[in-house]
């Protein structure tokens, strides 16, 4: 009887292991991603999972392991049973020295990994050109480096907590955003997280995200590349640190009053104001939009955990669409997120043929 349920189990694993949906990845372009995930258990006694010193050590992981893989953070924060981090994965192939030195120089000390010799094409043997070629592919691949965070955070969490088996409720999630509207807007949902779960009532106070660090010390590891990436959003070259900063405070702002009222940080025009009342609406699957994605309560949010392409521009989602899928893959139509002048789409469920 126990050998049959085993070998039951064995067969269903494997049915799902095949019948689950091959993962989005764009890999002739640099493609920024939402990634996403839970703990397979949400609370321990009542309390949430990751405690601080589990919150900086992930945060500490995810940006040593930065220094192996061609990403680079823009948005993250830690919550007590899931995180959220924003990044760009750069699709540059690095050239063979380059990748040696990269690879030598980040595992140097580690006993178990083998040291990459490079010696020139024709003078290096033909299996350890082929282990450096693996390493120039790993180092801009997107599911790699989501791999090696969670593996190295598991062992590390599973050691300190005494704890055995799987720590995370399966793979994580991905979202493949646009450079522009569909970036800024999920940076707020990321950063807003915190004001959402009622832990703080401003995002600037929660110190395990990179909104939080930067507005608490006034630095942050990914501040650079925050910044790059709100200025091309926002068109906005010249934009002092500040000026991106302020620009993303006040919309956050903006975002909070229309949940809160009693927020008066920004006074926001009547007929802007989305009512209580929506929720109800867009349960019926009425046709208006809301103009704001992120709030709490709008059905639409969803979206930035569980959609596969997330895009202001119709020939952004139809060219990330053809280079995943190919010209059979295009949709004539998408997932209306929001209408209007700040039109919002997503691409949802895809499956290859």
């Amino acid at each position: 009887m126990y050998i049959d349920r085993l070998i039951i189990c064995a067969i269903v694993l494997k049915m799902e292991k095949e019948m689950r949906r091959a993962r989005l990845k764009v890999h002739n372009r640099d493609t920024f991603y939402h990634t996403m995930n839970r703990l397979a258990t949400y609370k321990k006694d009542g309390k949430d999972i990751f405690d601080t010193e589990d919150k900086n050590y992930f945060v500490n992981l995810m940006t040593k392991l930065t220094g192996y893989f061609n990403v680079e953070i823009s948005s993250y924060c830690i919550m007590g049973n899931h995180y959220h981090i924003i990044f760009k994965q750069r699709c540059e192939l690095l050239s063979r020295p380059e990748a040696t030195r990269k690879h030598n120089e980040y595992y140097k000390g580690m006993k178990r990994t083998k040291k990459l010799e490079y010696k020139g094409d024709k003078d290096t043997l033909p299996y350890m050109l082929v282990d450096i070629d693996n390493a120039r592919e790993r180092m801009r691949d997107m599911s790699e480096y989501m791999k090696a965070l969670q593996q190295a955070f598991t062992l590390w969490y599973n050691k300190r907590h005494e704890k055995i088996g799987p720590l995370w409720d399966g793979r994580f999630k991905s979202v493949i955003l646009d450079e522009k509207d569909a970036l800024w807007k999920c940076s707020k949902y990321v950063a807003l997280n915190p004001v959402r779960s009622e832990m703080v009532t401003s995002p600037a106070d929660y110190e395990f995200s990179s909104w939080g660090q930067w507005q608490q010390k006034k630095s942050s590891t990914f501040a650079d590349y925050f910044h790059k990436a709100i200025r091309n959003a926002r068109n906005k070259p010249r934009w002092t640190s500040y000026q991106v900063m302020d620009a993303f405070r006040l919309d956050m702002e903006r975002t909070m009053s229309y949940e809160t009222p009693t927020i008066t940080a920004w006074e926001h025009a009547e007929t802007d104001w989305v009512p209580q009342a929506y929720k109800d609406e867009c349960e019926k699957r009425k046709v208006s939009k809301p103009k704001v994605l992120e709030i709490q309560g709008n059905c639409q949010v969803d979206y930035w955990t569980k959609g596969c392409i997330i895009s202001s521009s119709k020939e952004f989602m139809d060219e990330t669409v053809q280079d995943i899928f190919g010209e059979e893959g295009i949709s004539k139509s998408y997932d209306i997120l929001l209408d209007g002048e700040d039109e919002m789409l997503a691409y949802q469920r895809i499956q290859k043929s």
